[in-house]
């Protein structure tokens, strides 16, 4: 069975992806601070499918910087990542690519179906691999 990781401060959020990633044979882990997420990936054994990942936290660090962590471990280097964020602009697009996210969803303008074909692609690729 694939995992996948919600790391999001809003139960909204959390919630509106729990409902997109339904149709899909997934066991999901949600954490609402970046601290739970680092918890959540600490266990060698535990690997994702996907991470879906809030870019703003009140925290010291945001989701880019969980990305630039994730991708220095060896077993989660290599792992999916979709960033979201209501504040969606060209420099975090950039920033993102840098990271070789697969996508950036602005929260308020993105609608659910475009999302929901995004994460298809993606689960489904994962499952044929």
């Amino acid at each position: 069975m694939q995992k996948v990781l919600i790391i999001d401060d809003s139960p909204t959020s959390i919630l509106m992806f729990k409902s997109l990633l339904q149709p899909f044979d997934v066991d999901i882990t949600s954490a609402q601070t970046l601290g739970d997420a680092f918890d959540a990936i600490a266990y060698e054994e535990q690997t994702y499918s996907l991470a879906i990942i809030d870019l703003n936290f009140n925290e010291s660090m945001n989701g880019l910087d969980f990305i630039k962590c994730l991708r220095k471990t060896i077993t989660h280097k290599d792992t999916p990542a979709i960033m979201i964020t209501a504040r969606l602009n060209s420099d975090v697009e950039n920033k993102c690519k840098a990271l070789n996210t697969l996508a950036c969803f602005n929260k308020e303008k993105s609608s659910s179906p475009q999302i929901a074909k995004t994460l298809e692609k993606i689960l489904n690729k994962k499952k044929t691999s």
